[in-house]
């Protein structure tokens, strides 16, 4: 009998604890929007708040492309890559990339297939540029933020990584 009811207690002791973890748990957060945001850094934020969103970069070096300053900060742990029109603390983000497969919108992110993201979302584009498949959303014009989904070459194509970037950026 006692060692019933220590089970008993136990039970309930555990089932408290699992409903108030439950409770204080947040809420599920989308990491991958399309057209907003990858991991909560956004097109245009500056290199604190993508510190604050993704914590210290295994790598944060400056280059230039295109006659302009560029910084780049690495998360190899994360697998993201964040690319920043400008070279100091004003710098704002022109793109982010990931490799992440838990990176996802609506169960759609890295490893998906072509026919997922074609069932996934309306007014996507695929097609083959420069040797390899993508699929985006968005308009490809200056100043405009575009959702790109990179895929694998072998059948069936599957994203191999995903880019928010900003047109001309």
């Amino acid at each position: 009998m006692r060692i019933y009811r220590k089970a008993l207690i136990a039970l309930a002791v555990a089932s408290v604890a699992m409903a108030m973890l439950a409770v204080a748990a947040p809420a599920r957060v989308q990491t991958l929007v399309p057209g907003k945001s990858i991991r909560g850094v956004s097109i245009g934020a500056q290199p604190d708040d993508v510190k604050r969103a993704l914590g210290k970069p295994d790598r944060d070096y400056g280059y230039s492309w295109n006659n302009s300053k560029r910084r780049k900060m690495v998360f190899k742990a994360e697998k993201v890559e964040v690319v920043f029109r400008g070279s100091g603390s004003t710098a704002r983000v022109v793109n982010i990339s990931t490799k992440n497969r838990s990176e996802r919108t609506d169960g759609i992110g890295v490893g998906s297939t072509q026919a997922e993201l074609a069932r996934a979302f309306s007014g996507e584009r695929c097609l083959k540029s420069n040797g390899f498949w993508h699929c985006y959303l968005g308009v490809w014009a200056n100043d405009r933020v575009v959702t790109d989904f990179s895929l694998s070459s072998s059948k069936p194509r599957r994203v191999i990584s995903v880019t928010l970037e900003l047109v001309g950026g």
